[in-house]
């Protein structure tokens, strides 16, 4: 606290011990410092009045943009532990800094921001949709951006939409990010473009493709000592074990991808292999182990505050509950699902929770609303370009069957017709009817 910092140090100690500044002690003893308030508003107004917001607000955004991409190197390399809390710490700083930099048309630093912070956007910071909008606005004006950036860009918006359960839009893009990344020679972004290309590539149903990008993407993080992402190629290597039917090393995997990110203590990124393992297990028939491992991911999405992981276990558990033959349970969990995250739905998500009330009032006898069920998941499956497996199409396909033989081919094909053009809100009300 010496020399030209003594006076600040004075002042803001002066401050706090008059708690106008509160003082707040975070993990390990680390402090931070909010102002009252009404201080706040206040200091606000006097910035703006003075002319000098804009040149703030700038470089507070280009301070958090240095601090996002700093903790995106942190949580790639091999120690990554204790990043993770920290940028939760920063979310409404992070926030702010995206906000101001794409509304007022810094694209470069809004690209810097969103890059590093793709892997967050998904539940944790709630800006799914708004970061779409900035990136395929940043990916449109790529004539703007040099060539890092552009890549930045791509990789964020391949990782955005993923998450947004949109493949057929990863996959659009995912070819070009993947020989951009090879072209610069950039390792990192590399790992990022296939592990993204190869997921959207497992829910396509292109088994070959899938295989090949998650191969590198993982020989690419573990040349880096990548733990975290090395547990996300697992988790999505994983499903496409168990979709093909291998239970056994999907198990494998999705158990090693959950003890790393067990030992990384990043609890979030724990549900999602929780939610395929509880799908691994129903696939297996071990219908307890599966109704258990949904329990544990829905709690722990809870626990953290995630809507997004929250609706996607309540999902799962509701099939698991409907292969348990316990239809009232299952239509309230699905329906609870659909309703648990209006706006920023996962569309796989959407289209399993909708082909699982199909399946119940099919049970039901309850043929026309099925049909038109099945049409909007179909659609939602289209759009999105993520086909169901072989034995979940011979499901669909023989009520289907069933469903002509009662209701005739006509009403059937009228039900389909109607469902794919339904809103979602209509499916909500169509559901909570019956």
């Amino acid at each position: 606290m010496a020399g030209e910092d003594a006076p600040f140090f004075a002042t803001f100690s002066a401050l706090v011990s008059k708690s106008m500044v509160v003082a707040l002690t975070g993990p390990g003893g680390t402090k931070r410092y909010r102002l009252l308030e009404t201080l706040r508003h206040y200091g606000l107004e006097r910035l703006t009045e003075s002319g000098r917001e804009a040149d703030a607000r700038q470089r507070h955004a280009a301070h958090y943009a240095a601090f996002a991409e700093a903790a995106d190197d942190q949580l790639h390399g091999s120690d990554p532990t204790g990043w993770s809390s920290q940028v939760v710490r920063e979310l409404p700083n992070l926030r702010a800094a995206l906000d101001w930099s794409f509304s007022n048309g810094d694209l470069e630093l809004g690209v810097r921001l969103a890059g590093a912070l793709r892997w967050w956007f998904f539940g944790r910071m709630g800006q799914l949709e708004e970061a779409r909008v900035w990136l395929e606005s940043a990916v449109e004006r790529r004539a703007e951006l040099p060539t890092p950036l552009l890549l930045k860009a791509l990789t964020a918006l391949m990782t955005v939409a993923m998450s947004q359960g949109d493949y057929r839009r990863t996959s659009d893009i995912g070819e070009e990010a993947v020989a951009l990344a090879e072209q610069l020679d950039d390792r990192a972004e590399l790992a990022v473009a296939l592990m993204a290309r190869g997921c959207a590539s497992v829910y396509e149903g292109n088994a070959a493709r899938a295989v090949e990008c998650l191969e590198r993407s993982l020989a690419h993080c573990q040349a880096r000592g990548d733990r975290w992402g090395k547990a996300w190629v697992l988790t999505f290597w994983g499903i496409q074990s168990r979709r093909v039917g291998d239970d056994v090393t999907a198990r494998e995997q999705l158990e090693d991808a959950l003890a790393i990110f067990r030992d990384l203590r990043d609890a979030h990124n724990q549900v999602i292999p929780l939610m395929q393992l509880a799908l691994v297990a129903q696939q297996s028939g071990d219908l307890g182990e599966a109704a258990s491992l949904c329990q544990e991911a829905i709690v722990l999405a809870r626990r953290l505050g995630d809507r997004q992981l929250a609706h996607g276990a309540t999902c799962i558990s509701g099939r698991v509950e409907l292969t348990r033959g316990r239809l009232d349970e299952a239509e309230r969990l699905l329906i609870a699902s659909l309703r648990s995250f209006p706006g920023a739905q996962h569309q796989l998500t959407v289209a399993l929770a909708v082909e699982g009330l199909a399946c119940i009032a099919h049970a039901a006898n309850r043929d026309r609303e099925a049909t038109e069920l099945w049409g909007f998941a179909d659609e939602v499956r289209s759009a999105s370009s993520t086909p169901l497996t072989s034995s979940r199409r011979e499901e669909r396909d023989e009520q289907l069957r069933q469903a002509r033989a009662r209701i005739g081919s006509e009403a059937v094909d009228r039900g389909l017709a109607a469902g794919s053009m339904l809103s979602f809100q209509q499916v909500l009300v169509l559901v909570e009817t019956d």
